[in-house]
């Protein structure tokens, strides 16, 4: 692989880091061969890099042995000689308990996968910021620069940057690299709920407890637009899967469709009979597998919209048409988050009933449930391809392997 002249740059500074920590004279040598730039680099990195190379060498030895008995208990079952059942589905989804994340001092809000590299980051009461290495456990770094409770985080589709929301009434920006805020965004007049980046990074979209909704440029940090319907504190707020639209949900147990660029409200769509804690948009790769054919008949691009709620009820939505498709039924107590299995068919969900449950959204039905997952309410969840992080009242994160 033939390295672009930037990566070749930073690999020469992450061995020039390296050499220094041991090897002074061979380090200055290196340095005026390779003619390495001056910049900030981590000191650790090369060592990341090399740990990171021999646990995904590891996997993919593990991959290669499970796809060589897959290949065999294929050719069995096309011989005719063993049969699966739906048990084996069951038992394929269950989440297996990896690692337990500790030092948090307060309750944790939120936890957010970095998009290309094995980092975890998770959002307490505490008012801080911790990275976590997921793949080994461990901790990274922590950032601090907020005043109260830190409610939600968002990477950058880059992985550049990490957004943060907070109940100081601001949003901060993250520039990953050196762990520094480069950008504080000042607008919202309570408690900040929930951030996501754009699908281009151009843009940061918010919720606050001061019932309005904030478009964000990132370049400039400027408020491009604000939408004010709800009568109460907005949980959520997200983008749809083509960005046209904006789904948000409220204390006022209301989900509101919104048109980005007329900001008007589309659609309101009621049902809950409590706080709507969190929507989110169904993949579009899960969407067209859970309409009919029939269903999916002149719509250019399928919105399907997950909304969870304290009256213990998970609501899907189709939002192009404003209505309700069916509603998932089985958590003792509040719902605060669900997140997507990668095969776009399975959704997981976690409670405060502190459960872990599995769903097949095109059967309906609920196909697995873990209790006990935590020792207090879980408050949130998201899954990075077969990695699942849970995060809770118990001031713990725990991460979860899927297969």
């Amino acid at each position: 692989m033939v390295l672009t002249a930037r990566q070749r740059d930073e690999l020469n500074q992450a061995i020039h880091q390296y050499l220094l920590i041991s090897y002074q004279q061979s380090a200055q040598l290196f340095k005026t061969e390779a003619a390495v730039k001056d910049g900030q680099i981590e000191a650790d990195l090369l060592e990341k890099k090399w740990n990171s190379i021999v646990r995904l060498s590891k996997r993919v030895i593990t991959l290669e042995q499970q796809v060589e008995q897959l290949n065999e208990q294929l050719a069995q079952a096309q011989a005719g000689k063993i049969q699966f059942n739906k048990s084996d589905d069951e038992q394929r989804l269950t989440p297996i308990e990896k690692f337990k994340l500790e030092g948090h001092r307060a309750g944790v809000n939120c936890v957010a996968f970095h998009p290309q590299y094995q980092i975890l980051g998770s959002a307490s009461d505490d008012g801080s910021i911790k990275l976590w290495d997921y793949e080994s456990g461990h901790f990274e770094k922590t950032l601090k620069g907020h005043t109260s409770n830190v409610n939600c985080l968002a990477f950058d589709p880059t992985g550049k940057y990490i957004c943060s929301a907070s109940s100081d009434l601001s949003i901060k920006i993250w520039e990953l690299k050196n762990h520094t805020c480069v950008k504080t965004l000042i607008g919202h007049e309570h408690s900040v709920s929930t951030v996501q980046f754009s699908d281009h990074g151009d843009f940061i979209l918010s919720a606050s407890r001061d019932k309005n909704i904030k478009l964000w440029e990132v370049a400039t940090g400027f408020c491009k637009k604000t939408f004010s319907e709800h009568q109460e504190w907005v949980r959520c707020a997200v983008f749809s899967n083509d960005e046209k639209q904006i789904a948000s949900c409220s204390q006022d147990q209301m989900i509101y469709i919104w048109v980005i660029d007329s900001g008007q409200v589309l659609h309101q769509l009621s049902g809950h009979e409590h706080v709507v804690e969190q929507v989110k948009y169904i993949p579009e790769h899960g969407a067209k597998q859970i309409l009919t054919q029939q269903q999916q008949q002149n719509i250019q691009t399928i919105n399907l919209l997950v909304s969870v709620s304290r009256d213990k009820e998970i609501k899907i939505w189709n939002t192009i048409l404003g209505t309700n498709l069916f509603t998932l039924s089985g958590h003792d107590n509040w719902v605060n988050g669900v997140s997507f299995h990668p095969d776009g068919v399975h959704m997981l969900s976690v409670s405060d009933d502190k459960t872990i449950r599995v769903w097949n959204l095109k059967e309906q039905k609920q196909k697995k449930k873990i209790e006990n997952a935590h020792d207090k309410f879980i408050l949130k969840c998201e899954i990075n391809k077969f990695i699942f992080a849970t995060c809770s009242v118990d001031q713990t994160i725990k991460l979860w392997l899927l297969s």
